[in-house]
């Protein structure tokens, strides 16, 4: 017992001032190392956070676009747009802007019975791109391949789709050939969206039509964080059909009574369209007989699409 406790009592040599100075040290780098761990794991948490929230706000403002764009309330401008509503919240309204860019913009997608943009030649999977006539929309001098350009230079995508298609294809890199009179050829992000739906080994052909975006929306300050394209509404329960026509027309006498044009318009050229034209058996006075309807009717009816 005496020897245990006279070496427990026994004077210790102590640490020298180098072997205290490498533990400080070696202790700092320890606790430097752990509070660096600690700000990146706590940086990307709250990055991450920020992100969710900015994409969130993001989608709530397209939604309000998409809404515009059902209701046909979307400018075609050949110059891109912040877009401003002041229906939305005050945290929307404060939030980044969305830009909105016109690419085909909201016109009839059919020259008569062909769509006016088709494949020039068979796409090719394992090349992984698509050709098209740059110049088959034209916004003044500025081609639709160009107009296109200017968007994927922005750093935004643009998504489009193809008749028969399984999905819809993406492209982030520039067209070549987007001249007036040259064939555009766009490089997709994934071959895959060539293939059809029904037939894996086939893939569109020449001619198909190519669904080129209406418009297009993305984050004005960083396109590459946010962006869509809007190809058609997709909530229509119709073909687009539309009649652009008085809806009472009133003639009498034994004149000539010419009705300017009506116009038929459908986005579906294969649609089955049937016009009936109803016609009043007498004009004037109910149940006058000495008013009738003339003999003589001549109607001459033009289809476009």
């Amino acid at each position: 017992m005496n020897i245990f406790l006279r070496r427990l009592f026994k004077p210790q040599p102590a640490l020298s001032l180098i072997e205290l100075l490498v533990a400080l040290t070696i202790l700092a780098l320890l606790s430097t190392a752990g509070l660096k761990m600690f700000q990146s794991t706590q940086t990307s948490f709250v990055g991450g956070r920020t992100s969710l929230v900015k994409v969130k706000r993001n989608e709530a403002i397209a939604a309000f676009i998409y809404n515009d764009f059902v209701d046909k309330a979307l400018p075609t401008t050949t110059a891109t747009q912040l877009y401003i509503n002041s229906q939305m919240p005050d945290d929307l309204q404060a939030a980044e802007k969305l830009a909105v860019a016109t690419i085909f913009g909201t016109g009839s997608r059919f020259q008569f019975a062909a769509p006016k943009c088709r494949l020039s030649r068979d796409a090719d999977p394992d090349l992984g791109n698509v050709s098209f006539p740059a110049d088959c929309m034209r916004f003044g001098q500025i081609t639709i391949a160009q107009r296109v350009n200017q968007i994927l230079a922005l750093g935004a995508k643009i998504v489009f789709s193809i008749d028969g298609t399984s999905t819809r294809c993406s492209i982030s890199k520039p067209l070549e050939g987007t001249d007036v009179g040259d064939m555009a050829v766009t490089h997709l992000d994934d071959s895959l969206c060539l293939r059809m739906a029904n037939d894996l080994q086939n893939v569109p052909q020449t001619g198909d039509h190519i669904m080129l975006p209406r418009f297009v929306v993305f984050n004005s300050v960083d396109p590459a964080s946010f962006h869509t394209s809007f190809i058609e509404n997709v909530s229509a329960s119709t073909t687009g059909l539309n009649i652009d026509a008085p809806n009472r027309i009133k003639m009498r006498s034994d004149e000539e009574n010419f009705i300017s044009t009506i116009d038929l318009i459908t986005r579906d050229p294969t649609a089955r369209v049937g016009v009936v034209l109803a016609l009043n058996d007498r004009f004037g006075t109910p149940n006058d007989p000495d008013i009738k309807l003339g003999a003589a009717i001549s109607i001459d009816v033009a289809t476009h699409r």
